[in-house]
């Protein structure tokens, strides 16, 4: 059975099937609309185009080409808004890297985790490149994707010593502090409320509640939702709590328990929203994804 994600997820692949690494060079005519979201693994993301928004967490950073994210684990982030001219495609480079694989980088040198730990220590993710580092990274990682698409003998070696320079490049960049870009302090009311959705996820949430906690409008809400994602702020909210319970079910949380945590207040209506948005129950996802026998009892 072929793997299903939400229909507003599809907008572009943000999850890992490898248990190591993945890279990824896209380009698309038009912004893809993505919705915020986090990873269990680090992403290295290359901006190969001008003028991107790119939300991390509540901060917002102005993107050119040439630039660098680091993403540790677990930060909610999405790309929002990009300058639509035709010359300005939305071209990126992508790479992920499982926790337990960067670990072996480590055993090499334990200094390239500097890397992460500079970001999170100038809270900052956004790293400003020089035209001549910014080109370096460049080759190394079209230099990965040739590897990795042509295979051949030893290239599993080959491709870990491409992803052992890329480190250690990025990892010299992060010592100066100079390198990092400060995120414009991020006044707008949308990415306001997308941050608060995700923290409070779990809790109860209502268009009436966001309405009183940001002293605005339910209408003005709603507009903004719709001009920015295309859906209702209940849409939003459901999406995110339907996704939280499919990587529940996953690591073997029980489907009752799941919709509880996520804030679904009966079964029957988990149920009949899992079913609508995945064309499986609960049940059938736990078998076939992992949730095991205590899952399947669940229906």
């Amino acid at each position: 059975m072929a793997k299903r994600k939400p229909d507003i997820f599809l907008a572009e692949k943000q999850y890992m099937d490898s248990p190591d690494y993945e890279i990824y060079n896209y380009s698309d005519a038009v912004l893809p609309r993505v919705f915020p979201h986090r990873h269990d693994y680090y992403e290295i993301y290359f901006c190969r185009c001008d003028r991107l928004e790119y939300v991390i967490g509540k901060q917002v950073y102005h993107l050119n080409r040439g630039d660098l994210i680091l993403l540790p684990p677990g930060y909610m982030h999405y790309p929002s808004k990009i300058d639509a001219k035709p010359e300005n495609q939305y071209t990126r480079m992508v790479l992920w890297c499982a926790v337990d694989f960067f670990e072996r980088f480590l055993a090499i040198d334990p200094d390239l985790d500097r890397m992460w730990k500079s970001v999170i220590e100038h809270s900052s993710y956004h790293i400003r490149l020089s035209a001549v580092a910014s080109q370096t990274l460049d080759n190394l990682c079209r230099h990965l994707l040739d590897v990795k698409r042509q295979g051949g003998f030893a290239s599993r070696a080959r491709e870990f010593s491409i992803l052992l320079e890329l480190f250690a490049q990025i990892c010299q960049i992060t010592q100066s502090a100079g390198h990092f870009e400060r995120s414009a302090a991020s006044t707008d009311m949308f990415n306001n409320i997308v941050y608060y959705i995700h923290v409070h996820l779990t809790d109860t949430l209502s268009l009436e509640e966001l309405s009183e906690h940001f002293f605005v409008s339910k209408g003005y809400i709603s507009r903004i939702f719709r001009e920015n994602m295309g859906i209702s702020v209940h849409q939003y909210i459901l999406a995110l709590r339907l996704s939280g319970c499919q990587e529940a079910l996953k690591k073997g949380v029980p489907a009752a328990e799941a919709a509880e945590i996520y804030g679904f207040g009966d079964y029957s209506s988990f149920y009949r929203a899992f079913k609508n948005a995945y064309q499986i129950s609960p049940r059938e996802y736990a078998a076939a994804f992992g949730g095991g026998q205590e899952n399947a009892a669940q229906g």
